[in-house]
């Protein structure tokens, strides 16, 4: 039998790293109001200490206030909030205007809910420019999402390089990782079994090296078992396994009718098509068929931008359990009961669904950085 771990940005932040969306959110808008100020005063004139123009975004700043006072402002900015406060305290001084719809849709669906997915607003627009209910076209949608995700990568560039001790992380994490599947978490065996996992396969749905890391620490043990990545969604600045970024669920009620316009502009960013350009689908689907398994779901939200692969695992004829390693919150409750939800929409029959997953009292808290 074997252990699949589907390893998510839960994991990462985690760690400590800074990879929620509201992060690069914050940084991408401070980075360029930064970059204003370094733009040539010969062309700016007297009236203007900041200007940018960029794909997405279009920064000027008035010369009212002095170019130094500016930017010891802007670089005691510390979160989104506060960049709305400097744009209220500057008052007319400081405009920014965002140059894309897609950008202006992630920025408040952010600062409505704290929470925000990229995939699934640009699968919004995405039915929005073919029913023409908004002012984008399929090309400005396309052109706005590549640029965007040319900024995440190199911003998560810079975010995964935060000085982990990889060595510590991996102590903390490899009881987990190893440990025999015990028979209570398995719906076809008693409860008094314990099975040495034969191989563990982390599914890495993060760009960041931080499983890669962990893996390379772990193969190096010589006791059993086997120790396999697959980083399914790419890796930051690679040509042989580039980036996925997109949107997954071919079940959705209007893929079917995006499929029938027979113009592949709108199938530009749907993963499908990008799982084509390396052999990292098929291994995992050639693994799912080797052995019974049991899945970790370690920091994955579980979402419907994935619901096809995840689908085709949770369904699979021998995955034999789903255990959740949930996050606690502040206020001692966690995510276990939100994780089953997310989880239920990738199962066709309910029934399975609860013989699967494993019950909350015999689920872990995911470890978190000490």
């Amino acid at each position: 039998m074997n252990r699949i771990v589907l390893v998510g940005n839960g994991f990462d932040l985690s760690l400590g790293l800074k990879t929620k969306y509201s992060d690069f959110l914050f940084y991408f808008f401070k980075s360029k109001l930064l970059k204003s100020l370094d733009a040539s005063k010969e062309s700016l004139g007297r009236q203007y200490c900041g200007f940018y123009d960029g794909q997405l975004l279009k920064i000027l700043i008035g010369s009212y206030y002095s170019e130094h006072n500016v930017r010891t402002r802007i670089e005691n900015v510390e979160s989104l909030e506060e960049l709305e406060g400097l744009k209220s305290l500057m008052k007319g001084h400081l405009r920014i205007e965002v140059k894309s719809m897609f950008l202006e849709r992630i920025y408040e669906s952010n600062r409505e809910s704290g929470w925000v997915d990229i995939e699934q607003i640009y699968f919004d627009l995405l039915i929005g420019c073919k029913n023409d209910s908004i002012d984008l076209t399929i090309e400005e949608l396309n052109r706005e999402k590549e640029n965007l995700t040319l900024e995440l990568e190199s911003y998560l560039e810079e975010a995964q390089n935060v000085g982990l001790d990889y060595e510590k992380v991996t102590l903390k994490h490899k009881r987990i990782f190893l440990e025999p599947i015990k028979g209570e978490e398995l719906n076809y065996t008693s409860s008094n079994t314990q099975i040495e996992p034969q191989t563990v396969y982390f599914v890495n749905f993060n760009y960041t090296s931080t499983i890669a890391n962990i893996s390379k620490i772990l193969s190096r043990e010589e006791s059993y078992p086997k120790v396999l990545r697959n980083d399914i969604h790419g890796n930051l600045n690679s040509l042989e396994n580039p980036m996925i970024f997109g949107f997954g669920d071919e079940e959705h009620d209007y893929y079917g009718e995006i499929e029938k316009l027979n113009d592949n502009r709108y199938l530009d960013h749907i993963k499908s098509f990008d799982y084509l350009k390396t052999t990292n689908y098929k291994k995992l689907m050639q693994f799912l068929d080797s052995a019974n398994f049991q899945v970790y779901i370690y920091g994955h939200s579980c979402g419907l931008s994935d619901r096809i692969m995840l689908k085709q695992i949770f369904e699979h004829i021998k995955c034999k359990s789903i255990k959740i390693f949930y996050h606690k919150r502040e206020n001692g409750g966690d995510d276990y009961r939100t994780k089953t939800q997310e989880i239920s929409r990738h199962f066709s029959s309910k029934n399975v669904m609860r013989e699967t997953i494993v019950s909350w009292e015999l689920s872990e808290e995911l470890p978190q950085i000490s």
